[in-house]
This record gives C-alpha cells, sequence and structure tokens, in this order.
C-alpha cells in the first residue's frame, strides 16, 4: 500500500510509471488523457514531473 504520486492518495491497487507509483484511475487518465480534457494541463504536469524526477536519477 503506498500513496499516488499524482492525486497523493493512498492505494492498494497501483500501477508503476517511470519509477513512480500511481493508483489505477490516475493512470488510466493519464493513458487516455486528451487535449480537450479539463483536467488535460494538471496531469500533463504530472507526467513531466515524473519524468524529470526519472531523469534526475538516471
Amino acid at each position: 500500500m503506498g500513496r499516488c504520486f499524482v492525486c497523493g492518495r493512498e492505494t492498494q491497487n497501483e500501477s508503476t510509471l517511470l519509477n513512480q507509483k500511481v493508483c489505477d484511475k490516475c493512470y488510466e487518465k493519464i493513458k487516455n488523457i486528451s487535449t480537450r480534457d479539463p483536467d488535460y494541463e494538471y496531469y500533463i504536469g504530472a507526467v513531466k514531473l515524473i519524468l524529470q524526477n526519472y531523469v534526475n536519477n538516471l
């Protein structure tokens, strides 16, 4: 059990995205995001942060 990197909620059902724990709800949202989605900027910002953390840890 851990916390989702994107939304911060505790979750038992999680995926790993570039070494970060992401709840299934956020993972599905990231996979299916479109520019017309009202949450687009939020989720794209989270993905950019995940990518930056991954690159910094290489």
